[in-house]
């Protein structure tokens, strides 16, 4: 059953789906994918067009909504959407636009109905519960750039047609991510339940650097996915390279001790795609996007987390960097004058030093040495 967090049901959800075998012109309901080239063995082919840009959308945090470089997305609508009755994810019924989605990880796991076209994880745009809206999400790749650009082939599908079938359309824009530059290539009405794959020729654009977007414009419905999505043409390279990134700390030293405030500064680079954004975390803090350098600033043993994803998706090996800081020892002295002198050291930090060595002088002179 479809229902909000307000609980607004409909009626059961239906299991065995009846469906019309009726396609879009451009949409091809097969489980083999055909890659038209030299035929090598009885279930291979070889071809000449590189795969510019694809995602299987495996390597994403389960559940993530709107958060899962180098994609990018846009919430038209800004409305909370559906879940499912009596099974539950982290973030169901977000507000955004798209969720990466598993099926084995929810409570209770999804039957095969729910499965991915291949591994086990896709993406996921639930419909809006906001009445009288449609839904308004766009997905945008990073920007592509190539000698040649062939096609766009991506699979889709809807949850199910209990509430009627996902409206979707591919576009291309040659100037940025703004929905209002977007040109639409494809109008794609009542997406299936089953897996389609979905392939637009982009030719048309080949010698310019673009963006493709998939706009889910769906009135009342449930939940599109899509999966295994790919840009092929000529003249690029797939990026499979991580960025790398490094940790620069500026500080006093005394030997292996910060005596003063750490300055954290990272630095990352990506000689293909492009760093997309670099992610860190202090001790047991949050993981948070880098903007520029910070200072630690309290006392203690420390670890920095670190690491970068670029413009095609590579996530660097998460890395780490590890330091102490001790600020000088705030002391107060008291000296008493008459036929004797007396001193008192009182250390008024927060941070209690045992054997500490000490010594004091006057006018140049040693007068005190000691150790507490």
């Amino acid at each position: 059953m479809r229902i909000s967090k307000k609980n607004i049901g409909k009626a059961a959800f239906v299991c065995c789906i009846a469906f019309a075998l009726i396609l879009p012109a451009t949409a091809m309901n097969t489980t083999t994918r055909t890659i038209t080239g030299t035929q090598v063995g009885e279930n291979a082919f070889a071809t000449d067009r590189d795969v510019l840009f694809s995602d299987s959308f495996e390597t994403y945090e389960d559940f993530i909504v709107d958060d899962f470089a180098p994609w990018t997305t846009f919430d038209g609508e800004g409305g909370q959407t559906w879940g499912m009755e009596g099974v539950d994810w982290p973030n169901e019924y977000y507000t955004g636009s798209y969720m990466i989605f598993n099926p084995t990880q929810t409570t209770p796991p999804l039957d095969e109905t729910f499965n991915a076209h291949t591994g086990v994880k896709y993406i996921s745009c639930w419909d809006t519960v906001t009445a009288m809206a449609p839904n308004d999400d766009w997905l945008f790749t990073p920007q592509l750039a190539a000698t040649t650009f062939d096609t766009v082939s991506l699979w889709a599908r809807s949850l199910d047609d209990q509430y009627g079938l996902e409206d979707f359309e591919i576009g291309v824009s040659t100037t940025d991510t703004d929905p209002a530059s977007f040109t639409i290539l494809q109008v794609n009405n009542d997406a299936p339940v089953t897996w389609t794959q979905y392939t637009v020729d982009i030719s048309a654009y080949t010698g310019q650097s673009i963006y493709i977007a998939i706009h889910v414009f769906s009135y009342d419905v449930y939940a599109f996915f899509m999966d295994d999505f790919e840009v092929t043409g000529t003249g690029g390279t797939e990026d499979t390279t991580p960025p790398v990134t490094t940790c620069t700390l500026e500080g006093t030293l005394d030997g292996d001790i910060y005596t003063s405030d750490v300055t954290v500064t990272f630095s990352a680079t990506d000689a293909q795609s492009g760093v997309n954004v670099t992610k860190f975390k202090l001790d047991d803090g949050a993981w948070t996007d880098y903007t520029g350098a910070f200072d630690v600033t309290n006392d203690g043993s420390h670890t920095v987390r670190f690491y970068s994803i670029d413009n095609a998706g590579n996530q660097e090996t998460e890395k780490s960097s590890s330091f102490t800081i001790q600020h000088a020892l705030p002391v107060e002295i008291t000296i008493k004058g008459g036929f004797g002198v007396s001193a008192t050291i009182t250390n008024t930090g927060t941070t209690d030093l045992p054997n500490v060595g000490w010594t004091i002088t006057l006018d140049g002179s040693l007068i005190f040495v000691g150790k507490t």
